[in-house]
């Protein structure tokens, strides 16, 4: 008895992991067949077949990659291969009637006249119930002419199969298509009853064939009535690559279990003499590329009206059932988990969800595809992103380069030049919430109506008293996404603020959501939980890692701090007093002038010179003496020979066997690099964001195949397949620790199978140098889950993001014993916001748990 509750939970595990294994595959085949469906749609039939056969692998029953299959067959005329796939739907879906049929049709083309009768006839006994059916009636009548045609050619002319090379020409000329009206039905996929999840949906709803997630077009093909004796051959027509004009429906249902809302009568833009002249009202599409030939030619030309019909088919028919970012999105490895959770947003949420997966499962990648297919859908215009101070220009990048998606921020200078116009004139706009908040923007952001909001680090609303969730409720908004890993830090009311703030009154007031929900004395147990679950299911997804299953080889980081050569310390601290002269004169305000030449001067000394260089020409509220600073510490970085970070990734480059991936900031560190492995011997490939598309596959290319390094810069090799590659070294660190398990990111994901070395350079007694032991040996960051140390940072409260805490730290004090006293003090809090976030970490696990996952 008392292993018993032992076994009970094992049995538990088992089974939920059966069934998450089985959600993944079911995701995946439709993943694969989404993809075949595009591939279909652009006549590359073999990359479509390919994705077929990798969906019917992951899941056999897959209906309709085998109904695509066969599809493709018969467009290619293949004959043996629609015959083979006709042959396992009909086995395997006895329910699939008009299978029978077409595989009837199928058999007379080759002229095995004894076993097409047999499939007419199995469809005439199947569909025998269903006469009420215009379409059905239609279909019989066919398959009686069939049937009585094969038994005439069976007799008159008992020929021997053709070669599958060459198939018949006499089918072609038996069946002819009529002009039988075949009012379009909307009907139940036949292998729905077989499937469950995102499987069943996608076959839930099949219409006309033409419309179809994948266009399948089964031939429309309807007796001729049977002639008194035998005619010649006749070549057959050509086939036209678009769909024929009166597809075949499949139907499964009744015309009574048909919604009223799906009958409607497309025929007129089937009809080309419906097209001759130009409509009565033209359609403009202002914000999709797409139809920009339908605008220029006023909607005159037939290929315009294809697309304005594909536009109609998606935005009427199809709705949510598909996800149509999916084809946009770039440097992104899609899983199963996140499409899933974009789509149960879009239709069960109804765009006002929080998101609470855990850390490292890409919830700014789930809010960027709902973002997209929003737009894509043309059902947002106005966009707002509030984020935490040092995300800004993160989530700007994220935008660009994975969804194409262009936002301004306030960050660049057109914020400055003037606020409230800014905030009418830009459509998609990234803000600090900080900023979005203050005294001078919150009026005009609340007057203005937003389609989609979006707030990252959401549990900063936690509480309903701060300006922050004051200035969030208030803004106007028709959807609004809250992004954060742990909704609850304290207790049960801050989950009854979030809640509030996307779906008010549905928690009813704070004391009835105490009372029933919140037990007594505690604020941090809840009361009647599986009600209370209940109703979260209707605002919150979140997804955990072990629902995910991804397993990555270990990582192993190593930071070298390399003492400077004489010159090199000498110029380094000149960069300093100069910058710690400057900000003293001046505030706060000025760590941003000299932020970049504090930054370059960890570098390299061109690095160095040509920031100063840059200062000097720019030369805004720099005075005479301090210009004769800048030209003396430019004269002094010309002396000296060599670096001894230099020497130091020589001996790395040497030491290490394998490929290894060099990572710096500025261009002119990586000429310096460049020149010393030259003259080094050593052998490398060149990648920065300055090449063009074929110059940087080139680079991408060598380093794969012939040269041991790449030396690439911050930006290089996103979206590039690089876990051929397992050693990174961080010639140049980042301010931003996101910065570093970006490039880190890189190498070490889905696809890497050997453990990932990390070496990160940073001169001793440089800011870097503090700023390394903090993070690496206080708060162990290389151990941490990807995007924790976000999190982490996250709770120190402050409106700055990390680079500008660490700057001001370096500038105000000048003495070196001050300095790593102050940033010894920094680095107990972080340990304290760690301990913080460890907390509230294991709160919201007791709370929420698994119960919340797609």
């Amino acid at each position: 008895m008392a292993d018993k509750p032992g076994g009970k939970k094992k049995e538990r595990e088992k089974r939920i992991r059966e069934e998450r294994a089985l959600r993944l595959r079911r995701a995946e085949a439709e993943n694969h067949y989404f993809s075949a469906s595009m591939h279909y749609r652009s006549r590359n039939f073999a990359e479509a077949r390919r994705c077929l056969q990798k969906a019917i692998m992951v899941q056999p029953n897959h209906l309709s990659a085998h109904q695509l299959l066969a599809q493709i067959a018969l467009d290619e005329k293949n004959l043996p291969e629609a015959l083979r796939v006709l042959q396992v739907i009909v086995k395997n879906w006895p329910e699939e009637i008009f299978a029978c049929y077409y595989l009837g049709v199928v058999l007379m083309d080759l002229r095995k006249y004894d076993e097409a009768r047999e499939a007419f006839q199995a469809f005439l006994a199947a569909s025998g119930g269903r006469r009420s059916v215009a379409a059905i009636k239609a279909y019989r009548k066919n398959a009686r002419s069939a049937i009585r045609e094969a038994d005439r050619i069976g007799k008159q002319q008992p020929l021997a199969p053709p070669p599958p090379s060459s198939p018949t020409n006499e089918t072609a000329d038996l069946f002819k298509l009529q002009p039988t009206p075949v009012r379009e039905k909307t009907v139940r996929g036949p292998g729905a009853g077989n499937l469950t999840g995102a499987a069943r949906r996608a076959s839930a709803v099949s219409l006309p064939l033409e419309r179809c997630t994948a266009p399948i077009r089964m031939p429309d093909l309807r007796l001729a009535k049977p002639t008194s004796s035998p005619r010649k051959p006749e070549s057959p027509p050509a086939q036209s690559a678009g769909p024929p004009e009166t597809p075949a429906p499949l139907p499964e249902q009744s015309a009574a279990e048909v919604p009223n809302a799906l009958l409607f009568d497309l025929s007129a833009f089937a009809d080309p003499t419906r097209r001759a002249g130009k409509p009565a009202v033209r359609f403009t599409f202002i914000n999709e590329p797409l139809f920009a030939e339908m605008n220029r030619s006023g909607g005159g030309n037939p290929h315009a009206w294809q697309l304005w019909m594909e536009y109609h088919r998606i935005r009427l028919i199809r709705e949510f059932d598909e996800l149509l970012c999916l084809g946009h999105l770039r440097n992104i490895d899609q899983y199963w988990y996140q499409i899933e959770t974009v789509s149960q947003v879009l239709r069960r949420f109804g765009g006002r969800v929080l998101l609470a997966d855990e850390v490292g499962l890409g919830k700014t990648i789930e809010a960027g595809m709902v973002l997209k297919e929003y737009l894509l859908r043309g059902m947002v215009r106005k966009i707002l992103v509030l984020t935490p101070p040092s995300l800004v220009s993160q989530w700007r990048e994220e935008l660009e380069t994975k969804f194409g998606l262009d936002f301004i921020t306030t960050e660049d200078p057109s914020y400055r030049e003037g606020a409230e116009d800014f905030w009418r004139r830009h459509d998609r706009i990234i803000a600090s919430l900080h900023t979005a908040k203050s005294r001078k923007n919150i009026d005009t952001i609340t007057s203005i109506d937003h389609d989609l909001v979006i707030v990252d680090e959401a549990h900063g609303l936690r509480n309903r008293r701060t300006a922050s969730y004051r200035f969030v409720n208030e803004v106007r908004k028709k959807f609004i996404l809250l992004l954060s890993a742990t909704p609850v830090q304290n207790n049960l009311l801050e989950l009854y603020n979030l809640i509030t703030l996307l779906k008010p009154g549905l928690l009813s007031t704070e004391a009835a959501f105490k009372k029933e929900y919140v037990k007594r004395g505690s604020l941090r147990t809840p009361n009647h939980p599986d009600k209370l679950r209940h109703l979260l299911r209707e605002v919150m997804i979140r997804n955990t890692r072990s629902l995910v299953d991804v397993k990555l080889p270990k990582r192993f980081a190593t930071t070298l701090y390399v003492p400077p050569l004489p010159h090199e310390k000498e110029q380094y601290e000149q960069a300093s007093r100069f910058c710690r002269d400057f900000c003293a004169a001046r505030g706060q305000s000025s760590l941003w002038t000299v932020q970049n030449l504090q930054m370059a001067a960890g570098s390299s000394p061109l690095a160095l010179r040509e920031s100063v260089l840059h200062l000097l020409e720019k030369s805004e509220g720099i005075s005479t003496a301090e210009a004769g600073r800048l030209r003396d510490l430019a004269e002094c970085l010309q002396k000296g020979d060599g670096t001894s970070k230099g020497a130091q990734l020589l001996q790395l480059l040497k030491a290490q066997e394998g490929k290894k991936i060099v990572f710096v900031k500025y261009l002119k560190t990586l000429d310096y690099l460049s020149g010393l492995l030259n003259s080094a011997g050593v052998p490398f490939a060149v990648f920065s964001g300055g090449m063009n598309g074929p110059q940087k596959d080139q680079g991408i290319a060598r380093f794969r195949d012939e040269v041991p390094v790449l030396l690439s810069t911050e930006t290089g090799g996103e979206g590039r397949n690089l876990q051929f590659c397992n050693t990174l070294i961080n010639y140049d660190i980042p301010w931003n620790p996101m910065r570093l398990e970006q490039r880190i990111g890189r190498l070490h994901r889905i696809g890497q199978r050997r453990d990932v070395f990390v070496f990160n350079l940073c001169l001793a007694g440089s800011i870097e140098d503090h700023m390394m032991r903090i993070l690496d040996d206080k708060i162990h960051m290389f151990e941490l889950v990807v995007g924790e140390i976000d999190t982490i940072l996250g709770n120190l409260d402050s409106e700055r993001d990390f680079g500008s805490v660490i700057l001001e730290m370096w500038v105000r004090e000048a003495d070196e014993a001050q300095r790593r006293a102050s940033f010894e003090r920094f680095g107990e809090k972080i340990i304290e916001a760690r301990k913080i976030y460890e907390k509230t970490r294991a709160l919201d696990d007791a709370l929420f748990g698994e119960d919340y996952e797609v």
